[in-house]
């Protein structure tokens, strides 16, 4: 098995393999994002040539991650071909992607994922629930979906009233009655143990990365590099021909952004999709 880091610059490709190694392998042969998953390595290394050697006669890039590319001098961006890096397997639903093949508009980033916790121990704060308002008991009479419709009430109460989120973003929407009838007996106060603490003590309301989201795998994906942007304080922006783009910080964090979507994607450099 290897992991790499793809970059197609000028028809040689730079790969970093598992142990570190910086090497170059001519391409005869585009590389797309479905063949890039499933290349036949074979060729490619019976193709290596010496790094050093072809630095004299072909542009290459010093880089071990997409990173480092801010860090780089225009001329070898622009020599730039193509970019390939590991994404979550629900990329279109994390980034909550509105059209497209794989639209995902209601889609939920992992950080924001507390459907996929127990907030169960938070109900019945200070014991409100054991002898109900009549309006609360209508409220968990008819629940269509049963905890989760109360985490979403919940969810939306302290979005409406005590906190702006980036998770606020991705709550279902629940009518103002709801909120005001049921919101306080419901969810509780500041500090009385309920759910409302529980969405005001939590910096990820999910999961703390998708990458630790047990229902995503890793896929890859890789893209023509058709123009890029740059700027001191504005980084570096790569675009593919679908104007999805991968921006980079001065600090060489690396962030997806697809095009018509809510919110992009952090990149992991340290997750690597393995070439089989």
């Amino acid at each position: 098995k290897m992991s790499l880091l793809v970059i197609t610059v000028l028809g040689f490709a730079r790969a970093a393999t598992e142990n570190g190694r910086q090497v170059l392998f001519a391409t005869n042969t585009e590389m797309n994002g479905n063949d890039a998953a499933t290349c036949d390595m074979e060729p490619m290394l019976q193709t290596l040539v010496d790094a050093e050697g072809a630095a004299a006669v072909q542009p290459t890039l010093n880089v071990d991650k997409l990173g480092e590319l801010y860090f780089l001098p225009p001329e070898q961006i622009r020599a730039i071909d193509r970019i390939g890096f590991a994404i979550p397997s629900d990329w279109e639903c994390q980034s909550a992607k509105s059209e497209g093949q794989w639209a995902c508009p209601s889609g939920v980033p992992s950080v924001c994922r507390y459907y996929h916790f127990d907030l169960s121990s938070h109900y019945n704060h200070t014991g409100s629930w054991s002898n109900p308002s009549p309006s609360l008991q209508a409220f968990l009479a008819d629940l269509p979906n049963d905890e989760q419709t109360i985490d979403d009430t919940c969810a939306k109460y302290v979005c409406e009233n005590y906190l702006s989120h980036f998770c606020c973003d991705f709550v279902p929407s629940i009518s103002n009655d709801t909120l005001r009838i049921v919101g306080p007996e419901l969810c509780g106060d500041i500090g009385e143990g309920g759910v409302t603490d529980f969405f005001m003590s939590a910096e990820s309301w999910g999961y703390e990365s998708w990458a630790a989201d047990p229902s995503v795998s890793v896929h890859y994906l890789s893209f023509a590099v058709q123009r890029f942007e740059m700027g001191e304080e504005f980084g570096l922006a790569l675009y593919s021909p679908e104007q999805d783009v991968v921006h980079i910080d001065s600090s060489g964090a690396v962030e997806f952004l697809p095009l018509n979507t809510k919110t992009g994607i952090l990149i992991d450099e340290s997750i690597a999709y393995l070439f089989e």
